[in-house]
């Protein structure tokens, strides 16, 4: 269990990192594109940055503990992070489904 936990660990790292890279290339494309709706376009930035900043460093906290051999009790830090993920990947398809919309030079029949 320890090495699945520690390659889990290191996965997670680095689709941080790719994670990191599409949410600046994303920023720079919102700000590339003149009319946009910053409110519609900040939620999945900001549902990427409490999963980063807020629940990765508990949940990498509590692996490091589980590695370690500690108990470290009942959690729901992975489920709210799941529901976080899937808030984020609706608020991506919401933001690009409404940018799209509101484009006017967008062919509709």
């Amino acid at each position: 269990m320890t090495t699945a936990l520690e390659v889990g660990r290191a996965q997670f790292f680095w689709v941080g990192i790719g994670e990191w890279i599409l949410c600046a290339a994303f920023v720079g494309a919102l700000v590339l594109c003149r009319r946009i709706d910053w409110r519609i376009a900040s939620v999945p930035v900001l549902i990427f940055l409490a999963q980063r900043l807020l629940l990765m460093p508990e949940l990498d906290a509590r692996t490091v503990q589980v590695i370690a051999g500690q108990d470290v009790g009942q959690s729901y830090l992975h489920l709210i992070y799941i529901g976080a993920e899937i808030l984020k990947v609706g608020a991506l398809l919401a933001a690009t489904f409404l940018m799209a919309r509101s484009d006017p030079s967008s062919t509709r029949p």
